[in-house]
């Protein structure tokens, strides 16, 4: 319909079968894949104990009634995907991934036209997810003439010794020295925090002034280690 934005052409199939890239589908191509039922919109590999083959699970997604534009995750769970993030684990076994969308408001209209944050949520090791909550992308996040803005299209995210939750999102894949300059800025890298198990989510603030592909890890220390960047985008 025309409430939703012009699909992205898909990618090469050899390039699907990597297992770490994603492709955009129309309704018609997600249906190639898993039917007529869109709840099937996570593709994940699992290695079942005591066994070294890697198989392909089709995990369930409840969205809450949450509406986005249908887009079918093909990439390990875990391992960096083009939408997906890396899941983390916390105390009781709960695991938590972010994912990136186009969001619509319940009337079917855009709720932004850049890509919005997600957060799923599994009880059951990773068998099905269930939509918990998310952060909207706002235009006023950047300035109007800051270039190749895309939206909350990557994140990394951790959970801390008392529960709460911070991420680290890019809103765009560039960095001054690539095409920035004073005039169009690149997009920056915002930092948000939860206290409610990724339910609600404070204001996004300004981590840095760019920062494609955040990464994080816990050290044996309890801090936390963050890179960001990638071959050409300024490695930090």
């Amino acid at each position: 319909t025309s409430a939703y934005p012009k699909p992205a052409p898909h990618r090469a199939d050899k390039n699907i079968l990597k297992g770490d890239v994603v492709g955009a589908y129309t309704y018609e191509e997600i249906r190639e894949f898993v039917g007529d039922d869109l709840d099937f919109s996570l593709i994940c590999h699992r290695i079942k104990a005591g066994s070294d083959e890697m198989v392909e699970h089709r995990c369930r997604v409840d969205w809450k009634g949450v509406k986005g534009y249908p887009l079918i995750y093909k990439g390990y769970v875990g391992i960096s995907g083009y939408l997906c993030g890396e899941y983390r684990v916390d105390k009781d076994g709960t695991i938590y991934l972010p994912v990136s969308d186009i969001k619509l408001n319940p009337d079917g209209t855009l709720a932004s036209k850049y890509q919005s944050m997600f957060f799923l949520k599994s009880t059951d090791n990773g068998y099905s997810f269930e939509y918990v909550g998310g952060l909207t992308y706002k235009e006023e996040y950047n300035l109007p003439n800051a270039i190749d803005v895309e939206g909350f299209l990557e994140c990394c995210f951790e959970i801390c010794d008392d529960g709460s939750f911070f991420a680290i999102l890019r809103s765009g894949s560039i960095s001054p020295f690539v095409r920035g300059d004073d005039e169009h800025p690149a997009p920056k890298s915002y930092i948000t925090y939860s206290h409610d198990k990724g339910v609600t989510w404070s204001e996004p603030e300004v981590f840095y002034d760019y920062g494609v592909l955040p990464r994080s890890t816990r050290m044996p220390d309890g801090t936390f280690l963050m890179t960001s960047g990638r071959p050409g985008v300024y490695i930090r």
